[in-house]
């Protein structure tokens, strides 16, 4: 079971949205041999940004509990795909995705920020 909660900013678009965590669901479910059950996916939206200047970022946090844990290269696939689903719904190539993965049994923490 992988539990994803996505925090993006405040956006339109019900159905849109819909589409995005049946993508997320689909496509995580499929890369890492699970079924689409297994996958629980939930955006939730904020009023945040990096900083207030007009040209600033987006940015998306994205925690992710998994409850029998991930190899390495599975975690770096999980955030690879949220990363590219987040940036394609966003529409911004800019857009700064933080994604941290704990693991059910341990305090293990994944911070994917190839920017850094």
């Amino acid at each position: 079971m992988i539990n994803i909660k996505i925090h993006l900013p405040r956006c339109s678009g019900h159905e849109r949205k819909n589409n995005f965590i049946n993508n997320v669901v689909s496509k995580v479910s499929k890369q890492l041999s699970l079924r689409d059950q297994d996958i629980k996916a939930i955006l939730y939206e904020s009023e945040f940004r990096s900083d207030t200047k007009t040209n600033s970022k987006n940015f998306v946090l994205i925690e992710v509990l998994a409850c029998s844990g991930l190899s390495e290269p599975n975690k770096n696939l999980l955030s690879l795909i949220l990363k590219e689903e987040v940036i394609g719904f966003s529409g911004n190539k800019d857009t700064h995705v933080s994604v941290c993965i704990f693991g059910g049994n341990a305090a293990e923490k994944y911070d994917f920020d190839p920017d850094c």
